[in-house]
């Protein structure tokens, strides 16, 4: 199975944004905000959504930083693959 998913690192003021993931992969550490690219989305478009929905703000001027690939292997065979498009917005609007 192949996955295409976000990874946006939020950086102001010298601070760095950051959520507990409580499912899926690195479940319970902290990591930036994420998720996976929905049918007809783009990454950019699915990266905004996802600070959407996860903490409720709208990162301005996203940077595209790299492609991390992660391969799940399972006896022997790889199960699944992910393709994650890093980011960094240095602003963002919305949050409290």
């Amino acid at each position: 199975m192949l996955f295409i998913e976000t990874l946006v690192y939020v950086v102001k003021d010298d601070k760095v944004l950051l959520i507990r993931k409580k499912r899926g992969l690195g479940a319970g550490y902290y990591n930036g905000i994420g998720g996976k690219v929905e049918e007809g989305e783009d990454v950019v478009s699915a990266a905004v959504r996802e600070c959407r929905e996860e903490v409720g703000i709208t990162p301005k001027n996203l940077e595209w930083m790299g492609l991390l690939e992660f391969w799940n292997y399972e006896d022997g065979r790889a199960e699944s693959v992910h393709f994650v498009h890093v980011f960094l917005a240095r602003d963002f609007d919305g949050g409290a």
